[in-house]
């Protein structure tokens, strides 16, 4: 009897609440992607955008590269893959909320945040007019524009110091340029 108990016992440990929630949430997901797969890819970049931002700062606390200006998450890749493949409703959706709830979660909301949320909404309205180029090309050049336009309103407006926002644009391209190369190819043969 008391074999009986103890699998009951391991059964209904399982079954916690953190569990019923994974499982019920898989569901969903699977549900989305069978009856919208772009909605589930939608969804899905949001979460991977915005958690990139939390993984970010994590690692930039340990590596302390975030005193310097750097920065290494992947609101930029999801923004445009997004746009490229769902259109500017998708990247404006996309790029807006992964970067909002990446500031968020990664509790990183600041007075800057005024010039990046609207510059990723637009680079996302933007992103669907480049659908039918190379999406390395197009990733590079999203994100110089992004360095440049944020460079240009957080500097005189916000008091940004030039050397910063120079050591941030350039590891933020050379990153895009990996990230874009790599990944978005792949990213977007798998989402369309």
């Amino acid at each position: 009897m008391e074999v009986l108990n103890h699998k009951k016992l391991n059964i209904e440990q399982y079954f916690t609440n953190k569990n019923i929630l994974i499982t019920f949430l898989m569901l969903i997901s699977l549900l989305i992607y069978i009856v919208n797969k772009p909605l589930f890819f939608v969804s899905l970049l949001i979460l991977i955008g915005a958690f990139s931002m939390v993984v970010d700062r994590i690692i930039s606390i340990f590596f302390f590269y975030a005193q310097m200006g750097y920065s290494f998450e992947l609101i930029l890749l999801v923004t445009v893959v997004s746009g490229t493949a769902y259109g500017p409703v998708a990247g404006v959706i996309v790029g807006g909320l992964s970067i909002t709830l990446g500031y968020i979660l990664s509790q990183r909301l600041s007075i800057y945040s005024i010039a990046t949320i609207p510059t990723y909404i637009l680079i996302g309205f933007l992103a669907h007019l480049s659908a039918n180029y190379n999406i390395v090309l197009v990733g590079t050049a999203f994100a110089i524009f992004y360095n440049i336009i944020v460079s240009l309103i957080i500097i005189p407006l916000l008091g940004a110091k030039p050397i910063n926002c120079i050591i941030f644009g350039i590891t933020n391209i050379i990153f895009n340029i990996f990230v874009f190369s790599r990944i978005a190819p792949w990213l977007l043969g798998m989402i369309t």
